[in-house]
């Protein structure tokens, strides 16, 4: 699940950088003439250091952590509850009438699909959170980018995972990460439940 979303994340950012990119230096080249053709000042950025590391991050990935837990006791208790009734109808078997047995065992399995759908339902929730608040984080951090690609002069800015070699004075991950921490220091993740 986090590697589903943090892919998807770079696939996103690999997107928008490249469309910066070309957007920056189309107007330095309609600034500087049509014959000249300007050097690129490129900065690289590692996007999943920085989402492992961003305090929104992992606040959003607490949360997460922490509803999970929840509803994982949420769950052991409904599956006891049902351990406990599948026994009872096993010991009522003698005494049960096969009509009453049966619909008995239908109620039982209504209430197992009931759990089964609960289960599926919580993590879709679950999942739905992760790539909300992650999303959130996801969008700052390329806005910050974008201002310090625009302040500092970057005309092509790469995330890390694409770069193969590299001068370490092109990194801008640090102070990326910093204003990222200050700007949005957290993310409240919000669950929404699926109308039935």
């Amino acid at each position: 699940m986090k590697k589903t979303c943090i892919g998807a994340a770079l696939a996103i950012f690999a997107t928008a950088f490249f469309l910066l990119a070309g957007t920056a230096v189309a107007q330095t080249k309609a600034g500087q003439g049509a014959d000249a053709k300007p050097a690129p000042v490129i900065a690289i950025v590692d996007i999943r250091g920085i989402m492992a590391q961003a305090n929104a991050a992992r606040s959003v990935r607490e949360q997460i952590e922490k509803l999970r837990v929840a509803y994982q006791e949420e769950i052991t208790a409904d599956e006891d509850a049902l351990r406990k009734e599948d026994q009872e109808l096993n010991r009522q078997r003698a005494i049960l009438s096969p009509e009453a047995l049966t619909e008995r065992r239908q109620q039982f399995n209504t209430r197992v699909a009931e759990v089964q759908r609960k289960v599926e339902e919580r993590k879709r929730e679950l999942n739905q959170a992760l790539n909300a608040g992650m999303q959130e984080v996801q969008k700052v951090l390329l806005v910050l980018v974008a201002e310090m690609a625009k302040n500092q002069g970057y005309t092509l800015v790469l995330p890390k995972s694409q770069v193969v070699l590299a001068d370490n004075r092109m990194e801008i991950t640090a102070p990326i990460l910093e204003m990222l921490n200050k700007r949005l220091p957290s993310v409240k993740i919000k669950i929404t439940k699926d109308a039935q």
